[in-house]
């Protein structure tokens, strides 16, 4: 039978506040089979691969975790405590390249194994990364890790540069509205704005005339935790906090006076003879600082980059939708 991996989440692992370089990576995932139906309770193996480019694949480390998944379909483990089939974990130099994360199952915990999924790592591998990273002649650590409350909000993304500084990502810790338009006039709407700089995006939308209570002003004039240097996300910046806000929730919901991310809800199935029977995930939508033009009935439409939470992806809009607020900023 065929089995498919379903939302892989994969986020740092740290053995103390003071978030030295971590050894390991939890992962979780969530089986199903070829019609939709969760693997529960049942014991498999998976095959975890690191692999250099994706279109080389050229591996880099690989073991092998015998589990059990649980009543909801899912998988949790530690990448870099399974069995090692090849390589090390600690000596792969995230700095370099594009890895990737292939999974492979075999039901019968033997070594027959099926590729159900390839993901990129993506902004969690950067704290691995100062390990490889030197500072001032030594070999870099982090202060900080994905999760902390730092800041005045939640970390969700940290990496040191080339000369070893550490940097960081910081989201606030709630929403700053739940629904509102983008809040400033078509014409005047600055176009292709940046994918990975939402400090210069929000800027540049504020001196393009955004209104009081759009996005862009009210991340700008936010203040909290004695910072006001807070901005709308870009693109990137924002799919970043995408693929740990399951992670970051877990946090938020026991943190005083925080707001958990809207990351959605499962619809439940319809009958049988309905198409949308499957159940389906209602993501939350969030609102970036990246514009662009896209291509619509021969014509081309002035539209502003979103953030889907629960399904992880993106999704264009016109600036009259309605779409949620988290303000960001940089350590």
């Amino acid at each position: 039978m065929r089995y498919f991996l379903l939302c892989p989440l994969i986020v740092i692992l740290c053995s103390s506040a003071k978030a030295q370089p971590p050894n390991l990576m939890s992962y979780q995932a969530t089986i199903r089979d070829a019609k939709g139906q969760l693997v529960k309770e049942e014991e498999i193996a998976l095959r975890l691969r690191v692999l250099r480019d994706k279109d080389d694949q050229e591996e880099l480390y690989s073991e092998r975790h015998v589990v059990e998944t649980n009543k909801n379909g899912l998988v949790s483990l530690q990448i870099g405590a399974g069995e090692i089939i090849s390589g090390a974990f600690a000596s792969i130099e995230w700095e370099s390249d594009e890895h990737y994360l292939e999974t492979s199952v075999d039901l019968a915990k033997g070594r027959n194994y099926e590729v159900i999924g390839v993901v990129q790592f993506l902004s969690v591998p950067y704290a691995l990364h100062a390990r490889t990273v030197p500072r001032n002649g030594v070999i870099g650590s982090l202060q900080h890790y994905v999760g902390e409350l730092y800041g005045g909000g939640i970390v969700y993304a940290v990496w040191n540069d080339g000369s070893g500084e550490e940097h960081g990502l910081i989201a606030s810790l709630v929403d700053l509205d739940s629904a509102v338009a983008f809040g400033i006039e078509d014409a005047n709407l600055p176009m292709n704005t940046s994918r990975t700089d939402g400090l210069g995006n929000t800027q540049l939308l504020v001196n393009a005339g955004a209104i009081e209570g759009s996005p862009a002003r009210l991340c700008y004039d936010y203040s909290a935790g004695g910072h006001s240097d807070w901005y709308l996300p870009s693109e990137r910046e924002g799919f970043s906090l995408v693929v740990v806000a399951d992670v970051l929730n877990e946090v938020l919901s026991t943190t005083e006076q925080a707001q958990q991310f809207d990351i959605g809800a499962i619809r439940p199935p319809g009958p049988p003879s309905d198409p949308r029977s499957s159940p389906v995930q209602q993501p939350g939508r969030y609102w970036t600082s990246t514009t662009e033009w896209y291509p619509q009935s021969g014509a081309w439409l002035k539209i502003v980059v979103g953030l889907m939470m629960g399904s992880r992806t993106s999704f264009v809009s016109s600036l009259g939708g309605g779409s949620r607020v988290r303000a960001v900023r940089r350590y």
